[in-house]
């Protein structure tokens, strides 16, 4: 990799904004929109996910919903405010997606913290047109979530339903792009077999996800669009604000809807990558990283920024099923009784061994033949009585 793809969009946002989108705002605007996707960048820490990450957090990213729900405990940002940036291609292979000769080769998303003891975020995705024109292209909408309460989003960050009304489009369908599809977990060959109650309740499955994530307008680059919508943008140097209006809000009306269609998962991809980044057990994350020493920009010198490289401890495969094995585990489950058995050691003893048991104490036993341990765990309750109860009747019949 010759250079991070944040030290590129830095780099076009150097020239006085004119390689910023939206095109038709003032050039006061798109200067002030430069200078916030560049001071975000710069101030954020930076991390260049390895091309094996990209498909491991693509595969954690169209789980089961309620994988989903367990994942968004662990996605934190590890600094309030963070950058990753990773390979288009990766993931679209990781995806099995057809990958379009226009299609972007990297992108990114900048992750805020928008509350100091909350986890409230807003995820604003980054990227570099590639029409030939080569500007940098800010979404003018942000994903606004909660890890844990979905019903504590500030109202000021939530913009949903003017956008929703903007870009005509069925607010069903404007849920479901949070998470791709309302059918997470199951592949398109699947989706005919689903009966009518699981379909339905996939689906519940899924709004009690998208419940965590709404839409808001990103910072800068969005309020253009906002006072554009509301009627309250004013075009420098038109006497006649009408003709403007008339030809650039049905404008922003097409971009908004071509950039909610494309967002389609991003925000649990995301969600995958940071519960990646957390598990330390295996992503590494700490190694630095520069394209090099200084670049010119503009006539100017600038140093290249330092990124911290992403990379996995174990193989893909591993660390995809140990990691939604632990998120299925962690699932809470109704309040039941556990009758009591006999616990077994896996790290002692002979597996093809026929054991004969002798009691150490009243409660542990070994085997004289290959010393395997094991010990009485007395009956007990185990799940969570908010979400229910489970009782359990025995038969006993005769062998």
């Amino acid at each position: 990799m010759k250079e991070a793809f944040a030290d590129k969009v830095i780099a076009l946002c150097g020239r006085n904004g004119k390689r910023v989108q939206p095109g038709f705002a003032n050039p006061g605007d798109r200067n002030r929109a430069s200078n916030w996707i560049k001071d975000s960048l710069t101030s954020a820490r930076r991390y260049v996910l390895d091309d094996d990450v990209t498909r491991a957090a693509v595969t954690l990213g169209v789980q089961h919903p309620e994988i989903l729900l367990q994942m968004l405990r662990r996605a934190r940002t590890p600094f309030r405010k963070v950058w990753i940036e990773w390979n288009v291609p990766a993931q679209l292979e990781a995806a099995y997606a057809q990958r379009y000769e226009d299609a972007a080769d990297r992108i990114g998303v900048l992750i805020e913290a928008l509350d100091e003891e909350k986890p409230i975020y807003r995820l604003t995705e980054i990227g570099v047109t590639t029409d030939g024109t080569n500007q940098v292209s800010a979404h003018p909408f942000s994903a606004v979530y909660n890890l844990e309460d979905p019903y504590d989003i500030p109202a000021r960050a939530s913009d949903f339903d003017l956008l929703q009304n903007a870009a005509a489009i069925n607010p069903v369908l404007m849920r479901n792009v949070f998470v791709g599809s309302a059918y997470v977990g199951k592949g398109d060959e699947r989706l005919e077999a689903m009966d009518g109650e699981e379909a339905e309740f996939r689906k519940q499955q899924c709004n009690a996800l998208t419940s965590h994530v709404t839409y808001g307008f990103t910072p800068v680059v969005g309020e253009i669009y906002r006072k554009l919508l509301t009627g309250h943008y004013r075009f420098e140097g038109i006497e006649d604000q009408r003709p403007a209006y008339e030809h650039y809000y049905p404008l922003a009306r097409r971009i908004l809807q071509h950039n909610i269609l494309e967002f389609s998962g991003t925000w649990r991809i995301a969600i995958g990558m940071l519960a990646l980044l957390n598990a330390r057990d295996f992503v590494a994350s700490e190694e630095p990283w520069k394209a090099g020493k200084n670049r010119i920009v503009a006539g100017k010198v600038v140093p290249y920024l330092s990124h911290h490289l992403v990379k996995l401890k174990l193989p893909r495969a591993i660390v995809e099923k140990r990691m939604v094995r632990q998120l299925g585990e962690s699932i809470p489950r109704r309040r039941h009784e556990v009758g009591g058995y006999w616990a077994e050691s896996r790290k002692k003893g002979d597996p093809n061994c026929e054991h004969v048991f002798v009691q150490e104490t009243a409660t542990r036993e070994a085997c004289v033949c290959c010393e395997k341990k094991r010990w009485r765990v007395k009956e007990h309750h185990r799940g969570t009585a908010e979400i229910g109860y489970v009782t359990k009747d025995y038969v006993v019949t005769a062998a």
